[in-house]
């Protein structure tokens, strides 16, 4: 930032302060985010390499519609003096770092900025078509919600346009750009969510931010490492195999472009039932019914839905009722049209509300070639996948019969099915508390590591023939397996390789079994498993 200095600086400091290498105007955020009022702020840089003298330094706003009457912001003191490369912040209320506070709005408009010392102007900035000379050369261009920066800082060619950029990350008092800098786009987890411990491919996607033409850094995480080399500007993805225990598992990417490791962000992987679960969802409702999702705080506390989110396969991320507190073991229903299903189901035993920004369609048929209908994530709010969902359309029977979650037991793979009896929105449903049988379908030993077991299939049921097949959560086959036996027991084995004999990563893997019975009706019995190789 800067500093106060009493001693009287030498007329060899004063002379090097000289035009190129004066006090010029860093960066401006005229524009921010939300309300104007307190969030805006001037920043100044010292771009020389002697200590810069603020007494007799004056900062005025030029309102483009009367650009004959500027308005002073503020004026540097007596003795007051900011060091080389230093930093000093003009802003609002709300700008946490600030050096002085101005209450002046910088309006968004044709305005512009210049700074004076002792009547000479030093240095000038306008945005958006002022009249010409209010700025230098031809004005900078930002956004609403960004900065306007020097990059590098301090460099002042004579042209606004030149020397500034719009910043997306607004940084008073710091620099505007590294030399090289990386910053975090994008992460994703595969699979996106486990309910079993299991190792995962963490994609990471980065954008090179900092001005030097080529940028290069070291990015390590989770004790692995990955050398990055991309022009500014462009984009790189990397990828880490991590093992995810139960519960939350925090991964903190670190970049070093040589000038000490950073942490660009914190990364959190979910495993195993959390807090708060799907236990009820209805991907076919009855004729006039809309779509619905029941949640269960399952938690011993309280747990607010502010921040909460829940997505289909192909949509984005539609938030939940940000006022909604949930107590623990209540129910909350979620629905495309709160109101007509509160006025299906009157005596419905849960608060009701719907999703901001719209409601993630929930597909009941599968496309061409694919094997599942849809899937349903619930997202914490810090970005994790806490919870999934995946059907197909052979789970999904009759339209208005929802599909149920059976009992939640630590260390197993929760399975769906389509409900025993009738739909309960917001009430435990009466054979909610039985585990599974497998429906005609058991995998054992689940979770399985295939340098230890092979996993068993047992098929059980009055058919006339069975066909099973390992998919992974895309829907992609990875391999058939075979059945043998006789009458109603069926068995097959699976040994964690696929079609080419090659052994699949660790992960979760679903069973499907089509089965034909004697009445010619078609079955498709559907399972979920843990691969884990230690």
């Amino acid at each position: 930032m800067w500093w106060l200095c009493v001693a009287l600086i030498s007329m060899s400091g004063l002379t090097a302060v000289m035009a190129g290498t004066d006090l010029v105007i860093n960066e401006v955020l005229y524009d921010p985010d939300g309300a104007d009022a307190g969030h805006e702020f001037v920043e100044l840089i010292n771009p020389s390499a002697v200590d810069a003298q603020l007494d007799g330094v004056q900062l005025f706003f030029i309102n483009g519609a009367d650009p004959s009457s500027p308005q002073l912001l503020w004026q540097g003191g007596a003795g007051e003096i900011l060091g080389p490369g230093a930093f000093f912040v003009l802003g609002g209320t709300q700008v946490s770092g600030r050096d002085r506070t101005f209450g002046q709005s910088l309006q968004n408009g044709d305005e512009a900025l210049q700074l004076m010392r002792s009547g000479r102007r030093i240095d000038a900035v306008a945005w958006g078509q002022p009249e010409p000379g209010l700025g230098e050369g031809s004005p900078a261009t930002g956004q609403p919600g960004q900065s306007i920066g020097r990059v590098p800082d301090g460099q002042d060619s004579g042209d606004n346009a030149s020397d500034f950029r719009a910043l997306d990350v607004v940084t008073p008092g710091q620099a505007n750009l590294r030399a090289q800098d990386f910053r975090l786009l994008s992460w994703w987890p595969e699979p996106a969510f486990s309910e079993l411990p299991t190792d995962r491919l963490l994609h990471i996607e980065f954008t090179a931010s900092g001005w030097q033409p080529l940028q290069e850094a070291l990015l390590t995480l989770d004790q692995q490492s990955r050398q990055l080399r991309v022009e500014a500007g462009g984009t790189v993805r990397v990828e880490f195999t991590v093992e995810c225990a139960s519960g939350q598992t925090v991964f903190v990417p670190h970049i070093d472009t040589g000038d000490g490791a950073r942490a660009l962000g914190r990364l959190t992987l979910a495993c195993g039932a959390g807090s708060l679960v799907f236990t009820e969802i209805q991907p076919r409702p009855a004729e006039g019914e809309p779509e619905w999702v029941e949640l269960l705080n399952r938690g011993p506390g309280q747990l607010r839905l502010d921040g909460w989110g829940m997505r289909d396969s192909g949509g984005r991320l539609r938030y939940l009722a940000a006022d909604r507190v949930l107590q623990a073991g209540e129910r909350h229903v979620v629905s495309a049209d709160a109101a007509r299903l509160r006025s299906i189901y009157p005596a419905i035993g849960a608060a009701v509300s719907e999703t901001q920004g719209g409601w993630p369609a929930l597909n009941d048929t599968a496309a061409p070639g694919a094997v599942h209908a849809d899937s349903l994530y619930l997202v914490h709010p810090d970005g994790a996948v806490v919870d999934l969902v995946i059907w197909s359309a052979d789970l999904i029977e009759a339209r208005g019969r929802p599909l149920q979650r059976g009992r939640i037991v630590q260390g197993q793979q929760s399975l769906w099915l389509p409900a025993l009896g009738s739909a309960s929105p917001g009430k435990a449903a009466a054979d909610e508390d039985r585990i599974w049988p497998g429906y005609g379908l058991a995998c054992r030993p689940d979770p399985f590591d295939p340098a230890q077991d092979e996993l068993e299939l047992l098929v059980t049921g009055a058919f006339i023939d069975a066909q099973a097949a390992i998919y992974d959560l895309r829907g992609d086959l990875v391999c058939p397996v075979e059945l043998l036996g006789a009458g109603e027991h069926l068995a097959g084995r699976w040994d964690g390789r696929d079609v080419r004999q090659k052994p699949v990563p660790s992960g979760a893997y679903v069973v499907v079994v089509r089965a034909r019975a004697p009445d010619g009706g078609v079955t498709r019995l559907r399972h979920i498993v843990g691969l884990g190789r230690r």
